[in-house]
């Protein structure tokens, strides 16, 4: 919807501008605010924090619409546009949209059996009175998940505009509500591995659940580093998955694990740096299809596992957390979806811009979530170094 809307209003924008009334109110050439100088190697230091952004190549203090240009200058039409750590969720995690609209919680019941023993089904039973035969019985529980709003504004005035309009290759209007669209895409994928940061219990992350097992033992040192230590890389192979087994009460096998993504990239070392026959991540995976019986099993890389971005959520330095989950993720294998989900009852939803002054435009987007939640508890298990404290 977002998409149609700031096309249609591009379109319009552009065909504005090629009008004869655009002409008589632009003027000419508008006169630079300041002088705008491409410096090499400068980094954002304003708007969306810098630790989702690329390093990039604009001056904060020289933002605007209008700057410095020659007569022979010519502008290119292309744009250089901001980059930012971006995966997509449904690919670590089920994602269900639509469900609960502006319901405050979703609910999901979970089931258990109540009854004895097989063996106990193995008496006699009693022909001359009430029966003594064992009976099995159900109960449900809810899993609560709470959901809430997040809305976001965008402004133009009509001058600014037909400024921008000026540079013939800048819609500000459009711009804006992207800026917008990706503020809000950007939260959504920081709640679902991260969680909420101003609350953790109720909306936590793929990596933030207080509830999960947290190993601190199986690894001491970036995994990329034991290519030159081959018997702790034995010693983590032959344990990791055990460890999994036991957590899980051997229920259920992972199928993904996710490894911070700095020490992912050295993976590429040999399994010995004395006898360097294979890659570590490729005896990995072999091994850990083999024993899962999974040939889909996965190992991703993820920023979020890495300390310097995870600092302040569950420890105020971070700590380099690796998880080893099985996704479940409806539609892959026999995934059922309810291991880890997100919800997001109402998607990004942009309303136009309305003016109270005929001048001064104003524009509201929203949308709803919850966390990235744990359903099947067992079924994940963090392991951390160093150890949080």
């Amino acid at each position: 919807m977002e998409d149609q809307l700031i096309a249609q209003i591009g379109r319009a924008l552009h065909e504005y501008q090629n009008s004869t009334e655009f002409a008589r109110r632009a003027g000419g050439p508008q006169m630079p605010a300041r002088r705008f100088k491409h410096r090499p190697g400068m980094q954002i230091t304003a708007g969306l924090p810098v630790r989702l952004n690329s390093d990039g190549s604009v001056d904060s203090s020289n933002l605007a619409v209008q700057y410095f240009m020659e007569s022979t200058s010519f502008i290119r039409a292309a744009i250089i546009s901001q980059k930012f750590y971006e995966v997509s969720i449904p690919d670590f995690m089920s994602v269900d949209k639509g469900v609960g609209g502006w319901q405050n919680e979703i609910i999901t019941n979970a089931t258990g059996i109540i009854g004895g023993t097989f063996a106990a089904g193995t008496g006699p039973a009693n022909n001359s009175g009430p029966t003594n035969i064992p009976r099995v019985d159900v109960a449900i529980y809810p899993f609560r998940a709470p959901v809430k709003t997040w809305k976001g504004g965008y402004g133009y005035a009509i001058d600014e505009v037909n400024q921008a309009l000026a540079a013939n290759n800048f819609d500000l209007i459009s711009a804006r509500m992207k800026a917008l669209r990706k503020l809000s895409s950007l939260g959504l994928q920081d709640v679902a591995f991260l969680g909420l940061e101003t609350d953790l219990t109720d909306y936590p992350g793929l990596y933030s659940n207080s509830q999960v097992t947290i190993n601190t033992g199986l690894i001491t040192a970036p995994l990329s580093s034991y290519s030159n230590n081959p018997a702790a890389f034995q010693a983590f192979i032959a344990g990791l998955l055990a460890a999994y087994a036991a957590n899980a009460n051997y229920t259920a096998t992972p199928d993904t694990f996710l490894v911070p993504y700095n020490d992912f990239m050295g993976l590429g070392a040999a399994t010995s740096a004395n006898f360097p026959v294979g890659t570590m991540i490729g005896y990995m995976l072999k091994v850990f299809k083999e024993l899962t019986g999974n040939e889909n099993f996965r190992i991703l890389p993820s920023r979020y596992g890495m300390a310097e971005r995870n600092a302040g959520f569950w420890n105020a330095n971070g700590t380099n957390r690796y998880v080893l989950y099985n996704s479940a993720r409806l539609g892959v294998g026999s995934g059922d979806g309810l291991t880890v989900k997100m919800d997001v009852p109402i998607d990004f939803t942009l309303n136009p811009a309305m003016s109270a002054d005929g001048f001064n435009w104003n524009g509201v987007a929203f949308l709803r979530f919850g966390g990235g939640q744990i359903y099947r508890v067992p079924e994940v298990l963090y392991l951390d170094f160093p150890a949080a404290s």
